[in-house]
């Protein structure tokens, strides 16, 4: 049937109705309250139509134009339009809609077991929820509980968080069972990837589990309420309180529940920054589990460890969170195995191995498609865009982290947009498109006295050219003091502001930025949770330290800075580090520094050119004068991609190894690595390394 406005539907369904017979009406109703489609047997169940005439009833309907027969081995039929089922429901009073759906839902009930999949249960949860004001609460309910626990299995959690809450609704007579639903509520809501719903429900567990003195529930709804809560990264005080709360209510010997408590309490205890304390309940909680021999609260524990490098060092973490991969594969827990993996990534990249990383990315991806949290989703890409604009992949970062963002959407409780825009920052800054913020840059301007804007918003300036506006905020940084940017990002703030301060020369700014960059020397840079990782902190420190004209500090960190880059296989980084150190070599202006200087800028000119950095190959053509391309800056002809293998070469990667870091094959790395050798006349990988030190393309 042709359409018009809905007014216009209702119409024409109107008049098209009062010309069909009772019976016809009924099927149509019926119909209509079952759903979009349905099938003659479920009409025919509810008895409301005679048999010897539902057959000449359901003919008037189709005659009519409201409904169509679908095509197939089964009597079924469908609604010309979803309007037209509306109009029909709409000249339903509410008690006869309930009726019907009441009808419906026996009909549905009654076709027994072998019915009884995902799909028709939630058919009769929805139908008898519906038609609770006449009857059928108690069925209602359990339906819903039974629905709810199917799309779990079936990792649907905004559905059976949907289904939790109309039970509960509608009223789930026995106090405990309203506990437990409410238990069950939470870890749906928190699974879905909906933070602030996780909590309220957990927190309402929690006060039914008091009101019954039950120890052992109100110790599940404050490990529930801590899971829920450190995503977000809120309520970590609350979370301390009712977890301590629910460990002095429980027994104090060796169990299963309260060895989870004080797993939950290390982390909260590590984010309201309470390290020692977190360490003591963390350690109880590890040995505990290894008294009782239970392996799968130990990996739930040791999954944790991540927040524990406040107490414990980095390589510390890193061993715990490979036990916890380790015993959830051997149990096969993959939750287990997959919160060890979504920290294992930044624990790699803080202990400078990206191929580690790059490869519990990858399967952090999978166990993110088999559990269908959001959550895991969301951060697997951000990771993956972090790693991506490290390897000098741009194209990659942008879909990584627009993949990012869209699952961050899908999050509630949670502000996703804070990672995004960084990572956009970072990645359009590198693309040469910051001038596409400068509609926004004043209102970012506005707001940078009250927020963590003002180092980001000075590096932006500088990278500009609007050196005024970038010297105005520097000077208004310092003036409030370095240690007001503590509580935010402080990493990105010292390193976006160490940039500013090496594109203006500022002296005055680069005395008071490097003893708090040299406190990370030889570190990987890496904002957040791996929002973002800019590499070797010894480039910042080479660079502030070359505008102080401390040439040996400034040599000394710029050598170290190539080494890790170039280790890390982080090509984006490199380029900026050969570039500075040019930069460096120039200043200083001793013998051979402008020889040395020139082979530094055709690697960053290279690197530049092949990744795609605009701004910092126009940079380095500019500083190599002659240069105007890369051609003149490399030696015997040797090409940008054979320069990036001899530098992979010399710091004795195997064909395999440079393949995997620059994304080639092992076969396109050998047959590069042939064309260096004739090419500069060296006869093995040894003379070719040697080679590149003594051209300068690798440090010392």
């Amino acid at each position: 049937m042709q359409l018009g406005t809905p007014t216009t539907v209702r119409e024409v369904v109107s008049q098209r109705l009062a010309r069909l017979s009772v019976d016809a009406n009924e099927v149509l109703a019926l119909g209509a309250v079952a759903g979009g489609d349905f099938e003659l047997d479920t009409v025919r169940r509810t008895g409301v139509v005679s048999a010897h005439v539902l057959s000449d009833a359901v003919d008037e309907a189709v005659r009519s134009g409201l409904l169509e027969e679908e095509p197939g081995r089964r009597l079924a039929y469908r609604f010309a339009h979803e309007l037209v089922r509306r109009a029909v429901t709409e000249h339903l009073s509410a008690s006869r809609k309930a009726e019907f759906h009441l009808l419906v839902a026996e009909a549905l009930e009654a076709r027994g077991p072998e019915r009884d999949g995902r799909a028709a249960l939630a058919a009769l949860a929805y139908h008898y929820a519906a038609a609770a004001p006449v009857g059928g609460v108690e069925r209602a309910v359990g339906y819903n509980l039974r629905a709810a626990d199917s799309a779990v299995r079936a990792l649907a959690f905004g559905e059976a968080e949907d289904r939790f809450r109309v039970a509960l609704d509608l009223g789930v007579a026995d106090s405990r069972e309203r506990l437990e639903v409410m238990l069950r509520l939470g870890e749906a809501c928190h699974r879905a990837g909906h933070a602030d719903a996780a909590l309220d429900a957990f927190r309402r567990a929690a006060e039914l589990g008091r009101s019954h003195g039950d120890a052992e529930a109100l110790a599940r709804a404050a490990i529930g309420f801590e899971q829920a809560a450190w995503r977000p990264a809120m309520h970590d005080a609350e979370s301390v309180e009712l977890l301590e709360e629910a460990d002095a209510g429980l027994a104090q010997d060796d169990s299963e529940l309260r060895a989870r408590v004080l797993g939950g309490l290390a982390r909260a205890l590590e984010l309201r920054g309470e390290p020692s304390r977190a360490a003591f309940a963390r350690d109880e909680s590890i040995a505990m589990s290894r008294r009782r021999s239970d392996p799968r609260t130990l990996g739930s524990t040791l999954a944790m460890a991540y927040w524990a490098r406040g107490s414990s060092t980095n390589e510390e973490v890193n061993r715990m969170l490979l036990e916890a991969r380790d015993l959830g594969r051997e149990l096969e827990e993959v939750e287990i195995e997959g919160e060890a993996l979504s920290w294992l990534v930044p624990s790699y990249v803080v202990l400078c191995d990206h191929d580690a990383a790059r490869d519990a990315v990858a399967l952090l991806f999978g166990i993110a498609r088999r559990l269908g949290e959001p959550f895991l989703h969301h951060v697997a890409e951000h990771y993956a865009a972090a790693l991506a604009l490290c390897d000098g992949d741009l194209a990659a970062t942008e879909l990584a982290a627009g993949r990012s963002q869209e699952w961050g959407k899908l999050l509630t409780g949670r502000d996703a947009s804070g990672t995004h825009a960084i990572q956009m920052f970072s990645l359009r800054r590198e693309q040469g498109r910051l001038a596409e913020l400068a509609p926004v840059v004043r209102l970012l301007d506005a707001d940078a006295r009250s927020t963590s804007w003002g180092p980001g918003l000075a590096a932006l300036y500088a990278e500009l050219g609007m050196e005024d506006d970038a010297r105005r905020e520097l000077r208004r940084i310092l003036d409030t003091g370095l240690g007001a940017l503590r509580p935010s990002l402080w990493l990105a703030s010292l390193v976006y502001l160490a940039d500013a301060c090496a594109a203006l020369g500022d002296a005055e700014a680069a005395e008071a930025l490097y003893p708090e960059l040299e406190a990370y020397a030889g570190a990987n840079v890496m904002i957040g949770h791996l929002v973002v990782c800019y590499g070797a902190m010894d480039r910042y420190l080479g660079t502030t330290a070359a505008v102080l004209g401390d040439w040996e500090r400034a040599e000394r960190h710029f050598h170290a800075a190539l080494a890790l880059n170039t280790r890390l296989g982080a090509r984006t980084w490199l380029a900026h580090t050969a570039y500075g150190y040019a930069r460096m070599l120039l200043a200083r202006g001793a013998r051979d520094d402008r020889t040395q200087a020139r082979g530094q800028l055709g690697l960053a000119l290279v690197l530049a050119q092949t990744i795609g950095l605009p701004g910092l190959a126009r940079r380095a053509a500019e500083l190599g004068a002659e240069a105007g391309s890369a051609a003149p800056a490399l030696p015997d002809g040797l090409s940008g991609r054979e320069v990036e293998i001899l530098v992979e070469l010399a710091h004795g990667r195997s064909n395999r190894e440079i393949g995997r870091a620059l994304h080639i094959s092992e076969h396109t790395a050998a047959n590069h690595i042939r064309s260096i050798l004739r090419k500069t006349r060296c006869a093995n990988r040894t003379e070719a390394a040697a080679y590149a030190l003594r051209r300068g393309l690798v440090p010392e």
